[in-house]
């Protein structure tokens, strides 16, 4: 099959912090002879990719916790110099196509690259991976400049994507060249679903894990509490992967000393995706809780990869009511939905406890037959590869 050329890729974070976009990396090496992917300097890459992907960090390396910190001058002079470098490796390569992944390498791609996009030189292609509501961002940070750049120069992309219905009405779609396309965050099952191995019914210990960042809006101190219970005789532990804001995390050290609980909570940190499965895969059960305190959370179901990722190793799921999540997942028997409180914790794990084979079976062949990367983005990339065909 005939490659289409030069693709590039431009993200304003690491493209490793974002899973779904990995998975798209793979799958879109096989189809271009070259991938260049844009990213801010803020993370040392533990990711392995195909011989034709050039990874290309814009900047001196900065640590991401200390990129909010900066000043607005220095955030903008930073987004200035992003934006004329990916110019320059659009006037040097000529890609056959540009993917964007958020407002500010879309803005970028629009101010600095203006040419290529107002007359329609290069396809775009633009996929949200989150939703920014201007009213609750701060006037004319950074994020809130980004936003209006988005809803101006929206009309001049070519493919549009996004992980859920929810979110189409944060955007202009009626200016839309073709129809908008929704890939939910599925886990690839060449990737992600690698480590999966039929789960048998835990013996002594139940592990439960959270995939995430870790803060109060998280709700995990509920879960901290029930670590002093046994479910059917077997001890209860909390394993939380991922960035933790440093006073949440020294609240719930203390609330598992306090509680005599320390050793059944395990924090392990930022993991490399390469990582991830492998701790996942150890583990019984899933948490995902999400608040409401902005539009980005207000609007998660197929948004949020973890609930996939979990399944997709054979692992239920617990998440917190939400009659929004309860209708577009209550589908599925290994979604349990219930209060972050002691009694409605301890009874939801008691019936997934109680069925524990049955529903890490009926995950896993959700994800098989539905539920992965694999079946979407596949439908979609054949609309993109038969436009290049004949433009």
């Amino acid at each position: 099959m005939k490659k289409n050329g030069i693709l590039i890729i431009a993200v304003y974070s690491h493209i490793e912090a974002y899973p779904p976009s990995l998975n798209a990396v793979h799958h879109l090496a096989t189809l271009f002879e070259r991938i260049i992917v844009l990213v801010p300097n803020v993370m040392q890459s533990k990711w392995k990719y195909p011989e034709n992907v050039e990874m290309k960090p814009y900047g001196k390396y900065i640590d991401v916790s200390v990129v909010g910190k900066k000043s607005l001058f220095k955030k903008l002079s930073f987004f200035v110099g992003y934006g004329i470098y990916l110019s320059k490796l659009i006037k040097l390569n000529k890609p056959n196509l540009v993917l964007l992944y958020d407002p500010l390498s879309f803005s970028a791609l629009n101010l600095f690259s203006g040419k290529y996009v107002q007359k329609r030189i290069i396809p775009i292609w633009y996929h949200s991976h989150d939703v920014m509501d201007a009213r609750e961002l701060p006037k004319f940070s950074l994020m809130w400049i980004s936003r209006q750049l988005e809803l101006r120069y929206f009309s001049k992309i070519t493919f549009f994507s996004l992980p859920n219905k929810v979110r189409l009405q944060y955007f202009p779609i009626h200016l839309l060249q073709y129809p908008p396309v929704i890939l939910p965050n599925f886990p690839s099952l060449h990737i992600f679903g690698k480590q999966y191995t039929v789960k048998q019914n835990p013996e002594h210990v139940l592990k439960l894990i959270f995939q995430g960042q870790i803060s109060r809006s998280s709700l995990l101190d509920a879960f901290v509490r029930i670590l002093k219970n046994q479910i059917s005789g077997k001890n209860i532990e909390l394993h939380l992967a991922g960035p933790v804001d440093p006073d949440y995390r020294h609240f719930l050290q203390s609330l598992a000393n306090e509680l005599q609980v320390t050793h059944q909570l395990i924090f392990h940190g930022l993991l490399p995706y390469s990582e991830l499965p492998c701790l996942t895969a150890s583990c019984d059960i899933g948490i995902a809780v999400y608040g409401s305190h902005n539009t980005m959370v207000k609007t998660m179901s197929t948004a949020s990869n973890k609930i996939f990722e979990y399944a997709s190793l054979g692992l239920p799921v617990i998440m917190n009511k939400r009659s929004d999540m309860e209708e577009e997942l209550g589908q599925y028997p290994w979604i349990h939905f219930t209060e972050i409180a002691e009694k409605g914790l301890m009874d939801c794990l008691s019936k997934i406890d109680d069925s524990y084979f049955h529903l890490s079976a009926a995950a896993r062949k959700d994800i098989e037959a539905a539920l992965n990367f694999e079946i979407y983005f596949g439908r979609f990339i054949q609309e993109i590869t038969n436009y290049l065909k004949i433009h």
